[in-house]
């Protein structure tokens, strides 16, 4: 695995292990020091899930960031990052299709 960046160090350690115990960005960023804006804990956590750290989210309760305890966490983070990336997937084929035909009607 590529080496983390002090920030990205310091995002680790603060991560929970396990979704039952996930954290929302604005929470972490808050016992960060100095401070990050969630814009740019998110580009952090970006940064270390490319790095191969198992960073999980969730957008249900408890909502927050995570650090994948086993598989079976795994694989509901890889499900829900599915069906985000397929519903972002069809909006931009919507305004793909909408390329040329400005004013939008």
């Amino acid at each position: 695995m590529e080496e983390l960046t002090r920030a990205e160090k310091e995002v680790f350690d603060l991560l929970p292990t396990g979704r039952r115990q996930a954290k929302t960005a604005s929470t972490l960023c808050q016992l960060l020091k100095p401070q990050l804006s969630v814009r740019e804990f998110r580009e952090l956590i970006a940064s270390m899930r490319a790095k191969g750290l198992l960073i999980g989210a969730s957008r249900t309760a408890p909502q927050g960031y995570y650090l994948v305890a086993d598989e079976d966490e795994l694989h509901a983070f890889i499900a829900s990052y599915e069906s985000q990336v397929k519903e972002e997937m069809r909006v931009l084929t919507i305004l793909k299709k909408k390329t040329g035909t400005w004013p939008a009607s």
